[in-house]
C-alpha cells in the first residue's frame, strides 16, 4: 500500500472516531468530505467548547448564513450559523 493509500485509512479512521465522539455529546454529524489536506466534518451545531471562525457567508434572502469552521483532533469541523429572522417570526408574519 502507498503512503498515500496509508495516510488515507488513518484520516478515515481518525474520522469515524472523531464521529462517534460528536454524536456522545449530542452532535450530529451532517456529512464529512475531504478538503485536500485533513478531513472535513460537517455537524448542525458545534460542540459548546469549540470556537470556529468565518469560512465564507453568503445571503439567504431574509439575512446570512455563515459557514463557520474549527480545527478539531486533526480534522476540521464546519457548520453554518445563520441570522435573520426565525421560522417562528417568519410565520407570524405570514399569518398577519
Amino acid at each position: 500500500m502507498s503512503n498515500d493509500a496509508n495516510v488515507t485509512a488513518a484520516a478515515l479512521r481518525d474520522a469515524a472516531v472523531i464521529a462517534d465522539e460528536m454524536t456522545n455529546m449530542g452532535v450530529t454529524v451532517l456529512g464529512s468530505y475531504s478538503n485536500g489536506r485533513r478531513i472535513v466534518l460537517v455537524v448542525d451545531t458545534p460542540p459548546v467548547f469549540v470556537r470556529g471562525v468565518m469560512r465564507r457567508s453568503s445571503p439567504n434572502g431574509v439575512g446570512t448564513d455563515r459557514v463557520m469552521a474549527a480545527p478539531y483532533k486533526g480534522a476540521q469541523l464546519e457548520w453554518i450559523e445563520r441570522d435573520g429572522p426565525s421560522e417562528l417570526q417568519l410565520a407570524e408574519v405570514a399569518h398577519g
